[in-house]
């Protein structure tokens, strides 16, 4: 039987990946470049790195760093005011709850996990979270997810990755930890044919893990 199951954040606990997309769209599009969903797929949920990757006429430094700053904050007011809960994940945690022990390993900014679980009433669930900077490297590399597993001092066998972009399900299986993917309507072109399991739904999570 698992003990542990290991959360992402964004895109599988909160709907949240398509504001950071249209932020970056924003902020791209007022110097005249298109970003579309398939390239930032590819660029930011696949390769993780920064959207600028994807243009080469961004050389200047000073004019990315500005960028990334304005597409944070405007990111940042979205997580505020947009719809973000997803159907049935809090009844799922809640259930998840009372039989096993829960964190949540995401990529996101502090200040952006925060402010996006003010709202989602989800964070009594869960033991304790790791955002950005609580690890050496991020996703793909497995140290989010055994960081998390170090904490509660269990063993890889003894726990479940969710996950739902491909990098994180990368990121799970380098781990050595069973991962089931959830692909959402803006991962769902990614590979997911290293994940052992792959759901169409949340609600198939918890008869899932029950028969680890």
């Amino acid at each position: 039987m698992k003990k542990f199951i290991l959360f992402d954040s964004d895109g599988v606990l909160v709907d949240t990946e398509q504001y950071y997309l249209r932020a970056s769209q924003d902020v791209l599009s007022e110097i005249g470049l298109h970003l579309t969903t398939d390239l930032f797929r590819e660029i930011s949920l696949i390769r993780g790195t920064g959207v600028w990757d994807a243009f080469p006429e961004l050389t200047d430094e000073r004019q990315i760093e500005e960028l990334r700053n304005r597409r944070n904050r405007l990111f940042n007011e979205y997580l505020k005011s947009e719809p973000i809960i997803i159907p049935h994940v809090k009844e799922v945690v809640e259930e998840l709850s009372r039989k096993y022990r829960m964190a949540i390993v995401t990529s996101a900014l502090r200040e952006d996990f925060l402010t996006v679980h003010a709202r989602s009433e989800l964070l009594p669930y869960f033991e304790f979270y790791l955002t950005n900077g609580d690890y050496p490297r991020s996703k793909p590399f497995p140290d989010p997810w055994l960081t998390a597993l170090d904490r509660f001092k269990g063993k890889c066998s003894d726990a479940v990755v969710i996950e739902d972009s491909q990098r994180g399900i990368t990121a799970g299986v380098a781990a050595g930890i069973t991962t089931i993917a959830i692909p959402t309507l803006l991962t769902i072109g990614s590979d997911f044919t290293n994940a052992n399991f792959t759901l169409s739904s949340i609600l198939e999570l918890p008869n899932l893990i029950e028969s680890l």
